[in-house]
């Protein structure tokens, strides 16, 4: 159990890096582009 805890923990971690990379991602090129 205490495995499956980790791996969920670390898929979810990874899911909140990879919408925030995108959420930059996307906001810095508007930026960009606006700018």
């Amino acid at each position: 159990m205490s495995g499956d805890n980790v791996r969920f923990v670390i898929l979810l971690v990874m899911g909140v890096v990879v919408a925030v990379a995108v959420f930059s991602y996307i906001l810095f090129t508007s930026e960009i582009h606006i700018g």
